[in-house]
């Protein structure tokens, strides 16, 4: 009896085997070798959804893919909206404020989106995403107006404010300025029609509006007070900030700000290389409202000679730091 059922065991374990070997027991039965014919030929977007596709190595890889070509197809959109009534400087569209607002839509999240159809392929698998337009409009529409006010708010009555004072109130406003641009863009393309009209008018305010933040800063007139042994520093400081579209000045009474630059050194031996560690601090001050802005930059430099190459040295890397933290705006230098 014990033969009888090892034998049995045996026979089901080889057939087991047979098919699993079978050409048709390779996969699991809904795994596809092909693309779906949704996703060659996928729906195109309409007034009550958007659609976006998506292929990865697991379905939640081709959730977030799909999710991605849904906002890629919205940032194609917007691109083909730039007209002259905005972004235009010099005959031509502002090219960089373009691609700001182009990269902010890409990044665009969606709420509640839908997974409409999936499948799995050997290699991974393929999603179709859709979201609510209307929905999405409404969440945008709320976004762009909560971005509009803020900016009012912060730059209401600037042009009566004196020129550090129009300088803080544009800069600090500038990050809702780029948004509610990348909103109002990003609606008109969502909503095809309703929204388009009633936003241009408020979009060329804002695209003026940066504009003038941008050129606030080449208002600014500074002076800088240093003490002799720091004259070295303050040239690359006078340097840094005359490259960048604003200027220093001799004379304290034709300078609104008051940079002053304050150090701290420390010298040292490693191995017979002289080493100068400097502390860097700008403090910028209006001679009316005090202290507005404020940075400290880290130095050091090195020389096999002496103690003065080295600070030389120093001084190339105090440079290159200013450039660095200014990237962005080249008033982040020095701590706005």
């Amino acid at each position: 009896m014990l033969l009888a059922c090892t034998r049995r065991a045996a026979a089901g374990a080889a057939l087991f085997a047979v098919v699993l070997c079978a050409p048709g027991g390779a996969a699991p039965r809904d795994a596809e070798a092909d693309p779906p014919a949704w996703y060659l030929d996928p729906p195109r977007n309409d007034g009550d959804w958007l659609w976006g596709i998506g292929q990865g190595p697991t379905l939640d890889d081709a959730r977030r893919a799909a999710l991605k070509s849904l906002a890629s197809g919205l940032r194609v959109s917007v691109s083909a909206s730039f007209d002259d009534r905005t972004h235009v400087r010099n005959g031509e569209i502002d090219k960089t404020t373009m691609e700001r607002i182009l990269e902010e839509v890409q990044k665009t999240e969606f709420s509640n989106p839908v997974l409409e159809k999936a499948a799995s392929v050997h290699s991974g698998a393929y999603a179709l995403m859709k979201v609510d337009r209307r929905a999405f409009t409404r969440d945008t529409s709320a976004e762009f107006d909560t971005a509009v006010r803020l900016v009012r708010e912060a730059t209401r009555g600037v042009a009566r404010k004196r020129a550090i004072e129009q300088f803080t109130a544009l800069q600090s406003s500038v990050p809702n300025i780029r948004k509610a641009l990348a909103l109002g863009h990003l609606l008109q393309a969502a909503d095809r029609g309703g929204a388009v009209e009633e936003s241009a008018a408020i979009l060329a305010d804002l695209a003026a509006l940066e504009a003038r933040a941008l050129r606030a800063a080449s208002a600014l007139v500074f002076a800088l007070e240093f003490s002799p042994p720091d004259a070295d520093v303050a040239r690359v400081v006078t340097g840094f900030v005359n490259s960048s579209g604003t200027r220093v000045t001799e004379r304290r009474d034709a300078a609104g700000l008051v940079i002053a630059i304050t150090t701290t050194a420390r010298q040292q031996t490693f191995y017979g290389s002289k080493n100068v560690l400097l502390q860097v601090t700008l403090a910028v001050r209006d001679e009316e409202r005090g202290g507005v802005a404020s940075k400290q930059y880290d130095v050091n430099g090195s020389s096999m000679s002496d103690y003065g190459a080295a600070r030389q040295s120093a001084m190339a890397e105090l440079a290159e730091a200013l450039r660095m933290a200014g990237k962005p705006g080249w008033t982040f230098a020095l701590g706005f």
